[in-house]
Order: C-alpha cells, then sequence, then structure tokens
C-alpha cells in the first residue's frame, strides 16, 4: 500500500527542480518491497506450518483408531481401497487448510490497516457524547 506512493513521487523527483534524493526514494521503495516478500515467505511459513502439525495430529488420530478396529473389519475391506481413501482424505484437509490460511491473510491485513488508521474517528465517533 505505501510502495506505490512512494513510486509516483520518485516519478516528482525525475522531474527538474525538485528538490530530493531519487537514490533515497529508491532504496525505500526496494525496503517495502524486500519487506513485502518477507511478510509473504512468513504467511506461507505459517501456514504451511499450521496445516502439517494438524495433518499430523489426524494421521496419528487415525492410525491410533485403526489399531483399536477388529481384525473382521480389515478381512471386509480392501487394504488399498483404505489406504487410498484415508490418504486423500487427510491431504485434501492439508492442501484446504494451506489454501485457506494462505488466502485469508493478504485479506486481512488491508481491513486491520484501514481499522487502524480510522481508530482516532471511529473512537471519537463512538464516544463524542462522553466527552
Amino acid at each position: 500500500m505505501i510502495a506505490p506512493r512512494l513510486v509516483g513521487e520518485a516519478i516528482d523527483l525525475i522531474l527538474p527542480g525538485s528538490s530530493g534524493s531519487l537514490l533515497v526514494m529508491l532504496g525505500w521503495i526496494a525496503l517495502c518491497y524486500v519487506g513485502g516478500s518477507l511478510l509473504n515467505w512468513l504467511t506461507s511459513l505459517c501456514a504451511n506450518l499450521v496445516a502439517n502439525r494438524t495433518v499430523c495430529e489426524l494421521r496419528t488420530d487415525l492410525f491410533r483408531k485403526l489399531g483399536k478396529m477388529p481384525l473382521k473389519y480389515f478381512d471386509a475391506h480392501s487394504h488399498g481401497d483404505m489406504m487410498s481413501r484415508f490418504s486423500n482424505d487427510i491431504d485434501a484437509i492439508s492442501d484446504g487448510l494451506n489454501q485457506g490460511l494462505y488466502s485469508w491473510s493478504p485479506a486481512l491485513s488491508p481491513c486491520c490497516c484501514l481499522l487502524a488508521s480510522c481508530w482516532r474517528s471511529i473512537r471519537w465517533w463512538l464516544w463524542w457524547p462522553y466527552w
């Protein structure tokens, strides 16, 4: 959200008679993009950690449950069919968690920034009768 504004200011610095250093502005722009990339990487890392830990717990619970099942259940059902269902379902859950967590974080960050920037006016609007 900040980088496009800085790019506009950098373009204004190219014009003759403008004061300021273009290199300093380009450094700030680079810092914004590197910071954004770092935050995207961190978001992806957190989403993967949450999804992998959840799937690990699901697999542990699943195999614990399979260990308690009677033998006649395994005789009545094909081993490949059971394992295929289990692995496909858990992989679908893992993919859904990864995509869901990763897609929600970029959607929430502008909302949080908007609320933070508007907090003063919201606070005044809510509590103005008590002043």
